[in-house]
């Protein structure tokens, strides 16, 4: 059988041009041959590798969207002003608001600021903790700032207009009233009866 094959293959002859060919085929195929998937870990690897990438990637986006300085035409405008007195806050907003002269106690420290430039705001304090806040705004709505529901409800004169007083078992917190140019309300703690806001609000021009 060794020599029938011997035989055979010394009358193969492989020409240059065989050669050639044998060789193209070859190379064709390895570059067509389907790459070799990766293995299982070194897909988990790369799928951490890219998710870790991300994570760092979106904590500099954060940060740098945080600490962002504001455009050079960008004016950060506060809408709180803090001013010295009445007279002040008055120039501020455009319109007289005057301080406090018959509240229930002696106030000890006063602050006054503008909202918004639109509300004007006298915070008074006395020495055992009695509060007072006054605010004066143009227009008819309530500025009080107070969303409380309170089941009482009373009357008292304030200059040429009606307050509503606003309280709960008798004693009021809190008088809202307009004279249709201005809207005007008081907080008051402690709170006060009917007839104490009356002597109170009758004080004011």
């Amino acid at each position: 059988m060794s020599e029938k094959y011997g035989e055979i293959m010394e009358q193969v002859k492989v020409t240059a041009e065989m050669r050639a060919r044998i060789l193209a085929n070859l190379r064709a195929a390895e570059t067509d041959a389907p790459a070799r998937p990766l293995r299982f870990p070194q897909a988990r690897r790369l799928a951490a590798l890219a998710a870790c990438l991300a994570v760092v990637l979106g904590g500099f986006l954060l940060w740098r969207s945080m600490n962002r300085e504001p455009d050079g035409d960008t004016a950060v405008v506060s809408p709180v002003t803090d001013c010295a007195s009445a007279a002040e806050l008055s120039a501020a907003l455009g319109f007289d608001i005057g301080d406090m002269t018959s509240l229930p106690f002696t106030p000890v420290s006063s602050v006054y600021t503008a909202l918004d430039g639109k509300v004007g705001q006298i915070s008074y304090t006395g020495a055992a903790g009695e509060t007072a806040l006054y605010r004066k705004s143009r227009g008819t709505e309530d500025n009080s700032g107070d969303y409380n529901s309170y089941p009482d409800r009373a009357a008292a004169a304030v200059g040429g207009a009606q307050a509503e007083l606003r309280g709960t078992d008798g004693v009021y917190v809190l008088a809202v009233w307009t004279d249709g140019t201005y809207a005007c309300s008081l907080s008051l703690t402690p709170g006060l009866s009917a007839g104490q806001w009356s002597a109170v609000l009758a004080a004011l021009d």
